[in-house]
């Protein structure tokens, strides 16, 4: 894919309707939007590495990382809502869309919701699809972290304090409203006219393999990629072979 002019300097806040959402912009290229897990948002090496052909949008989710939670009512469907509103006000073209966790979970509600915003959708551990496999009883620290890293080395310095992890956390459940696996969304996605890629870490102890099979089996035109020695984190425990397999993906669709 030949590397095109970067994007011009975009405002770090999108107003929307209800809600304002707080971004960042950086790269060149086509439209790659990430939404993030229930973490918050994260810089990868994956996404330094994808941001040489597409111009990743990072928004922060209504309620996130100190952002103002939204003054409505809010879901899964809800947030999706918003967020096809993000793009029609700050980028106003069909996006590649990636959601991570939490965030796959939203970027396939907003598939099937907005499918004229969504040239395609990369989906990296999604939650949402399946029940959440559980930590084993009586698990120390390290053996939690394993769940979601099989290279804690390689994890980024954590910037925000814990009290805001742990209200990022937080808010996702309450965006969740206790679905562990959304049927509505299953059924939608059977309908779903847009190519997707799936990327599932074999040591991914948080989302079995199960689910993203069920995942898979419902949307028609779907890649489904397992990435060797990664668990929850594909993006952190294998920046190469994450973005090596999304930039595959995406030049076939372009």
């Amino acid at each position: 894919m030949s590397a095109v002019p970067a994007v011009a300097a975009q405002p770090d806040r999108v107003e929307l309707s209800c809600c304002t959402i707080a971004h960042s912009v950086r790269g060149q290229g086509p439209a790659l939007v990430v939404l993030h897990s229930s973490s918050g948002v994260r810089s990868t090496p994956a996404l330094d590495q994808l941001a040489r052909h597409f111009t990743i949008y990072q928004p922060a989710c209504p309620g996130f990382d100190a952002s103002p939670p939204p003054d409505q009512p809010s879901s899964v469907p809800a947030l999706a809502d918003w967020l096809g509103e993000y793009i029609d006000t700050a980028i106003g073209t069909p996006v590649h869309l990636s959601g991570q966790s939490f965030g796959g979970w939203v970027a396939a509600w907003l598939a099937v919701r907005r499918p004229e915003l969504v040239r395609s959708l990369v989906l990296q551990c999604p939650i949402g699809f399946g029940p959440l496999v559980p930590p084993p009883e009586g698990a120390d620290a390290a053996t939690l972290l394993a769940r979601a890293h099989a290279h804690p080395e390689r994890r980024p310095p954590e910037t925000r304090p814990a009290a805001q992890a742990d209200a990022n956390r937080r808010m996702a459940a309450a965006y969740g409203c206790g679905v562990v696996t959304d049927h509505a969304l299953l059924d939608r996605l059977a309908r779903l006219d847009v190519r997707a890629l799936i990327v599932h870490g074999c040591k991914d102890g948080i989302v079995s393999l199960e689910s993203i099979r069920t995942l898979a089996e419902c949307l028609p035109a779907t890649t489904l990629v397992q990435v060797e020695d990664a668990a929850h984190n594909i993006e952190v425990d294998q920046p190469d072979a994450y973005a090596r397999t999304v930039l595959g993906f995406l030049e076939e669709i372009a």
